[in-house]
């Protein structure tokens, strides 16, 4: 038995509508006895008729009556199809799972989800802020669409992609003996005490590594495992500390002296993807707002003295 089509059905709305042929005819673009055609074809497949001829005019059967509703509620459901795939081809709706490091949920990444939801205010985004290795989990599990982090990762189900590359700087509080130095050198450190990032964060354990190189073996008055705290201690005049500039794009820089450090410690955004899988066209287009959004920050950076650039 041969299935009614698209055509046929909507022929028969309109003829429920009408209760005219020439005039469900004349809005389909097609010919009276084409139309005649098209109904015998609908009826023999269904097995009973569906409207009454008589007076120039056609009255539905009880038969028609009943199957008006289902029909009704089938053409509302392929416009919502067709709608839903309209929203996604042009993504103004779909999904995207974000596992980024805190300085990053609470820097960069918020001015891009409000640009990206301006001109896609019906999509969904998931933004995670984990640690370092969580985020690297996210993404080779594919959890996350996108991961963001500021140090190399060697994994090989993900691609790192940099972004954007800054260096550590030193943060003073107000009166700080070296407030009047352009640039804080490894030198200037020696019996300094310092606030820094400890050794289970990935940056602190490249200061780490990078101070030892220059010779400049510091004891640490405050160690934390956050940017922000760090720069919250240095604000409330707890000492200096040698950190990303990345959190001064959230807190800004009150009661903080922001210089450049000497020798400079590169600090690399990082970008990761899944290996196994195509980032989603969603994906694709909330990068572009990312890349707006550090380019902004990089620009913010150099304005404080700071390295910063789009890579």
């Amino acid at each position: 038995m041969l299935q009614p089509t698209s055509r046929h059905l909507e022929m028969f709305r309109l003829l429920m509508r009408t209760s005219s042929l020439t005039e469900t005819a004349r809005i389909m673009g097609v010919s009276q006895p084409a139309i005649s055609q098209a109904l015998r074809e609908l009826e023999g497949q269904f097995g009973f008729e569906l409207f009454l001829r008589g007076k120039g005019r056609i009255q539905p059967s009880d038969e028609a009556l009943d199957l008006l509703p289902e029909i009704e509620r089938l053409f509302a459901q392929f416009s919502a199809l067709t709608c839903r795939a309209s929203e996604l081809r042009d993504s103004r709706a779909g999904k995207i799972a974000i596992a980024t490091i805190p300085v990053m949920a609470t820097g960069v990444i918020p001015p891009a989800i409000a640009a990206f939801r301006r001109d896609r205010p019906r999509a969904n985004i998931l933004l995670e802020s984990l640690p370092t290795n969580q985020v690297v989990d996210h993404v080779k599990q594919e959890t996350a669409d996108i991961g963001f982090v500021v140090r190399p990762i060697e994994e090989s189900a993900i691609i790192a992609e940099p972004l954007f590359r800054t260096s550590f700087c030193c943060m003073l509080p107000d009166g700080h003996r070296l407030a009047t130095r352009k640039t804080i050198s490894a030198e200037d450190l020696l019996d300094e005490p310092m606030i820094a990032l400890n050794a289970q964060t990935p940056l602190g354990l490249v200061l780490r590594e990078e101070l030892r190189k220059l010779g400049a073996q510091n004891s640490f008055a405050v160690e934390t495992n956050s940017a922000a705290a760090a720069m919250a201690l240095v604000r409330a005049g707890a000492g200096m500390a040698i950190v990303d500039p990345l959190p001064l794009l959230e807190a800004g820089i009150s009661r903080v002296l922001v210089r450049p450090f000497e020798p400079a410690v590169a600090v690399t955004v990082m970008a990761l993807f899944s290996r196994n899988r195509a980032l989603p066209r969603i994906g694709n287009q909330f990068m572009q707002r990312i890349r707006d959004s550090l380019g902004k920050s990089a620009a913010a950076i150099r304005a404080l003295g700071v390295p910063a650039e789009i890579i």
